[in-house]
């Protein structure tokens, strides 16, 4: 109330008794606050202006009915007929002047009894209405009103009719009462560019503390400001910071390994901008050597990352240095040899490894499947390929004819089929498969294979089909293609990768062939994903050996002549045998001619590695040096690292001749082939007048052999156990029951016609 009542006196001109205190007057529209103490130089009659009590200008003061000036001690002179003149600070009643009730319209003086003023209007007694009633001890301050209003409103109601401005929460700008309640209006809020303190001074409602200015964002994201100095922009626009400078240090650099922040400031982006980082001539980790092979320095990436490091060279067959940056040149033990190599008188040379004891073998089961012969004109049987399944099923596949073959879906006509065995050796039967010519197949160490084929139609020519199946042999998907005599295609060659991504080689039609992408003529490489979904293809125009490779990308067997058709090196014109390991898109990883030879066995483990098989007649190099013919002649079996094309080991087995390999699921080796002389895989010497099955440690140690007449098919389960499946009856396991021929058919003795067995060796 007592604010309120202080508010409305803005429009009023009051008098101050002889103790000088400060008023407040309305001047234009600017008003001040007076100090309590505050005097004018004539006496204790002055004005508010400025915060000053200055003399009051004759015009502006009240004067009396002949127009003089009254005495600044005098109350005005109203005319009344008592003729009384009282002190200016004293009441009617007595009372100070200092008590006097602030409730009074702008034509009033405040205080006083209802007589004639200068203009006619009357004053009202202290604490009374306008009625002339009075109340007994009311000062006045909630006084209320002829209209019912308390003083508190009118006064309020006052202050706004006389014009004046309030504050927030009603306070006015100035105070007449000049106590503690004395408060001014808050500052007017700051345009943009203004130096500021705190959001709240400002317009936008932003002041960025590293710039200090009123801004019209928070600007408070990584390299922005809202300083000129600091942008291209002016001051209160909120932009990316100049190219190149970090003017608040955000950007502090970081270790050159990380490809992080460089510390050359920010990137000046228009949108999200950032720090700077390190460019792609940035060296994040240096050459270094590891077992045998050196590796090339690394760069940063443009997205911030540390690039791969390349194989760059091979050491063997010494190993790397001990600073691990470099080769070795000579060596003074044997870990300063690569692989199988010894150290003997200061050169590295190789030293096949020692093999441990010979394990026995352990036939797990075995089968035989018979014909009548009186039934020969009218039967055939061809088998297309032997596989071991994930769950250690053995399955293969044929066709045959004639209804003789016993437990095998054959008919009068050529009839392909599958059939499958358990691990136990349970039979569980056969059905009717593939309807053309013996297909192209592929496995992996997993156990998970693919079977294909080229497919004959009554008055048609070709098409081609192609069936992946998951580790448990189960099918996952099949395609077909082709199959009409201007699109027509033939499948070549299969391969799979440990994943399952499948690559097909086809020769089609020169109108082209859909293989799920666009159509293309002639002879593609084809790639599907797990789920038999198309990827891409490119051309291929030679033979080749394919094998899948552990990151979905391939191994490729072929002359050297195809170099430049696979992507790797220049052709050389030789046909000696070229071996190349092509990432998943298609890139060179590294490439190596091996020598003039021909046949060769391939297969990658499940690691990533790639085991090969070649005859020793011919002078090889497997990536550490030409290798001449030894005296005897045999075959070679070298792992190469997956990676690199580093070998980890070279074998040589004389006597041996060139048949089958397979690899497990655990690394294991397994080889099948002939003997021409006695013959030591690192057991027992092997006789020559038998086959030879031996396995090997992923280290290329020896492991454990069996002997047998040569089967057709050799596999592996990914347990390790190996298959065998042939044609020859004297591929015999004694003591079977499965061996013992059933009844005679039309009077002739049935024949064992295709022998299954598994052994674990």
């Amino acid at each position: 109330m007592r604010l309120q009542a202080e508010e409305a006196n803005r429009t009023l001109v009051a008098w101050t008794d002889a103790l000088g205190c400060a008023l407040v007057v309305l001047v234009g529209s600017q008003l001040s606050a007076c100090t309590p103490t505050a005097k004018t130089a004539e006496g204790s009659a002055g004005l508010c202006s400025l915060g000053e009590c200055n003399r009051e200008p004759d015009e502006l003061r009240p004067t009396g009915k002949d127009g003089s000036v009254e005495n600044e001690t005098s109350i005005v002179e109203s005319g009344d007929a008592r003729g009384e003149d009282r002190q200016a600070g004293d009441k009617r009643d007595g009372a100070p002047a200092d008590g006097l009730d602030a409730g009074a319209g702008t034509e009033q003086d405040a205080g006083l009894e209802a007589e004639p003023g200068v203009d006619g209007g009357f004053e009202a007694p202290m604490g009374g209405d306008l009625d002339g009633s009075t109340r007994t001890g009311d000062t006045g301050t909630d006084s209320d009103r002829n209209d019912g209003s308390t003083a508190d409103e009118f006064n309020e109601a006052a202050l706004e009719d006389a014009g004046g401005e309030t504050c927030d929460g009603g306070e006015a700008a100035g105070d007449t009462d000049c106590g503690d309640h004395c408060e001014a209006c808050p500052p007017p809020l700051l345009d943009l560019g203004s130096p500021c303190g705190s959001d709240s001074e400002c317009k936008s409602g932003h002041c960025p503390a590293q710039d200090g200015l009123c801004c019209d964002l928070p600007c408070d994201s990584l390299c922005m400001a809202c300083a000129g100095s600091k942008t291209e922009y002016t001051d209160g626009v909120c932009a990316p910071v100049t190219a190149a400078t970090d003017p608040d240090l955000e950007c502090p650099a970081e270790d050159p390994s990380t490809c992080g922040v460089s510390g050359s400031g920010c990137d000046g982006a228009t949108f999200a901008p950032a720090c700077l980082l390190y460019d792609q001539q940035t060296e994040c980790q240096p050459s270094y050597c590891t077992g045998a092979r050196v590796f090339t320095p690394a760069y940063c990436g443009a997205d911030g990352t540390c690039g791969p490091v390349s194989f760059a060279s091979k050491c063997t067959p010494y190993a790397c240095a001990d600073d691990g940056l470099s080769c070795r040149g000579s060596c003074a033990e044997d870990r300063h040899c690569a692989g199988n190599h010894i150290c003997e008188d200061g050169t590295c040379t190789w030293q096949p490894p020692k093999p441990p004891p010979a394990t026995e073998a352990e036939l797990l089961w075995a089968h035989a499947f018979f014909r009548d012969p009186g039934d020969m004109d009218n039967g055939s049987l061809t088998l297309y390929g032997l596989w071991g399944a994930g769950n250690g099923d053995a399955v293969f596949h044929g066709s045959c004819s004639g209804p003789s073959f016993l437990n095998l879906p054959c008919s009068i006509y050529d009839a392909p089929f599958t059939y499958r065995i358990a691990s136990d050796g349970t039979r569980l039967g056969g059905e009717a498969g593939f309807r053309g010519r013996g297909p192209t197949w592929a496995s992996a160490a997993t156990g998970a294979f693919v079977v294909g084929e080229t497919t004959n139609s009554a008055g048609s020519c070709c098409g081609a089909n192609v069936t992946a199946h998951r580790t448990d042999g189960s099918e996952a998907w099949s395609r077909s293609f082709g199959g009409s005599e201007q699109n027509h295609t033939s499948l070549l060659q299969l391969a799979i990768t440990p994943a399952g991504t499948v690559y097909a080689h086809f020769t089609g039609s020169p109108e082209g062939v859909s293989y799920g992408g666009d159509p293309a003529p002639g002879s593609q490489l084809v790639k599907y994903n797990p789920a038999g979904q198309f990827l891409e293809q490119r051309h291929w125009p030679f033979a080749a050996q394919l094998r899948g490779a552990k990151d979905g990308g391939l191994f490729v067997a072929t002359g050297s002549e195809n170099a430049e058709a696979v992507g790797c090196g220049a052709a050389t014109g030789s046909a000696s045998f070229y071996l190349a390991r092509l990432d998943a898109d298609g890139a060179c990883r590294w490439s190596q001619p091996i020598g003039d030879t021909g046949a060769r066995r391939l297969a990658v483990t499940a690691t990533g590695d790639l085991v090969i098989a070649v005859p020793s007649t011919v002078t090889l190099d497997f990536g550490s040096g030409p290798i001449v013919p030894p005296d005897q002649a045999g075959i070679w079996v070298a792992k190469l690292d997956g990676d690199s094309g580093e070998p980890h080991f070279r074998n040589h087995y004389p006597g041996a001749t060139l048949g089958q390999l397979a690899v497990t699921a655990d690394g294991a080796i397994v080889l099948a082939g002939g003997l021409t002389d006695e013959t030591s895989f690192g057991g027992p010497l092997l006789s020559a007048d038998l086959s030879y099955l031996v396995k090997l440690d992923p280290d290329g140690s020896y492991a454990g052999q069996h002997q047998l007449p040569a089967p057709d098919y050799m596999a592996v389960t990914p347990s390790g156990d190996v298959l065998v499946m042939g044609t020859n009856p004297d591929l015999n396991f004694p003591d079977q029951p499965e061996f013992t021929p059933p009844d005679t058919w039309s009077g002739w003795p049935a024949q064992i016609v295709l022998v299954v067995g598994s052994v674990r060796l």
